[in-house]
């Protein structure tokens, strides 16, 4: 679980204000429901995803386990809040058994089997999935692999398990901005101990945004997967997969 500091919660809006990529990603989400749809963007952290798929005409339940990420949903969704995107703070794994929606949508969260058996449970519709797609960490002063591909994992789970699924993927824009040189500093700093300011250096790009004047680029390839949660076999509750 993310520990959502002021800090980190600062830099995730900003960068969220300079991509656009949840946008990106509600868009492509959006095209597996309907306008008016129930949808739940499960494990939503501070639900930037949640309320780009709000302005696209579902009714969203953004939900999260942590406190800290729901309050500041609420910070930041203006009038979003109440119309067409609902908050809720719990475990979206142990919701209650009633609660159906018509698409569900797991952003670089939970395990495959975690996402089936909580789509079957929950979902009457299309189960959507994004997975990491990249092999290095995004955010280091220098190269570091990052052994686990979440797309190629999942897509070979899902073969292995006999899930019928649709997959593709693309390619972001996933960097950071800054307004200043002693943010982007701070920023690193969140990923390692002291990092070192000529490195740093090296790694950003000037911009022409009086706001941000700083960027920090990461493109990365993303992949998305599609399941038909009326197609996820009832022994899917006799698995069990560790993280």
């Amino acid at each position: 679980m993310i520990n959502w500091t002021p800090d980190g919660i600062r830099f995730l809006r900003d960068a969220a204000i300079y991509t656009g990529f949840y946008d990106e990603l509600a868009r492509r989400a959006a095209s597996y429901s309907e306008a008016g749809d129930s949808v739940c963007d499960a494990g939503c952290g501070i639900g930037f995803l949640a309320m780009a798929l709000s302005r696209l005409g579902r009714n969203v339940t953004a939900a999260d386990i942590s406190s800290e990420a729901i309050e500041a949903l609420k910070e930041n969704s203006g009038d979003l809040l109440g119309s067409g995107l609902q908050a809720w703070n719990g475990d979206v794994f142990a919701m209650p058994p009633e609660t159906r929606f018509d698409s569900m949508v797991f952003c670089f969260f939970g395990s495959v089997i975690q996402t089936l058996q909580t789509a079957k449970r929950h979902c009457r519709g299309t189960v959507v999935m994004f997975k990491k797609n990249w092999r290095m960490r995004r955010f280091t002063t220098s190269p570091e692999p990052n052994h686990r591909v979440r797309f190629t994992e999942a897509s070979d789970r899902l073969a292995a398990l006999g899930v019928p699924f649709e997959s593709s993927s693309f390619d972001l824009e996933m960097g950071q901005p800054f307004r200043s040189f002693e943010d982007a500093l701070l920023f690193f700093g969140l990923y390692g101990k002291d990092p070192d300011p000529g490195l740093v250096r090296s790694r950003l790009t000037a911009t022409d945004s009086p706001q941000f004047p700083l960027f920090l680029p990461e493109r990365k390839s993303v992949g998305l997967i599609a399941i038909d949660s009326g197609k996820i076999p009832d022994s899917i509750f006799e698995e069990n997969e560790d993280e």
